[in-house]
């Protein structure tokens, strides 16, 4: 194993011991390993040659904001060739597709619903 020196100010040390904590880590240099492996694997997914996956997006909205059904509707149009399946829930306002395409496209629709204007409450699972 290779051993390599970081150094912190005390405030970020004392953040990184709380988030430590929290996730119940053994010690700083598993936290670090961990924190490094989760990066390289969403950079690896975010690359351009990208690994293929498939994924349910599902966004819960509300019916009543102006346009905002047409929007979502105008984006999954913008993607189609992304989407395998749909299906659009009127008594709980959840939209859900599956897609099948690169990680790193999945990852900007998972975000899309955020970015429209109007929409606080899209949630997304990828």
């Amino acid at each position: 194993m290779e051993r390599f020196t970081i150094s912190l100010d005390e405030r970020l040390a004392q953040q990184f011991d709380t988030w430590l904590v929290e996730r119940s880590c053994a010690n700083r240099s598993e936290a670090v390993r961990d924190l490094l492996r989760a990066e390289l694997s969403k950079a690896k997914l975010r690359g351009p040659a990208g690994r293929q996956c498939v994924a349910c997006l599902s966004y819960v909205f509300n019916h009543h904001e102006r346009d905002l059904g047409e929007r979502l509707t105008s984006m999954q149009r913008d993607h189609h060739h992304l989407t395998v399946s749909t299906m659009h829930d009127d008594w709980s306002n959840r939209h859900s597709r599956a897609c099948r395409t690169a990680a790193r496209f999945i990852i900007a629709l998972k975000h899309a619903p955020a970015t429209l204007p109007g929409e606080s409450k899209a949630a997304a699972s990828a």
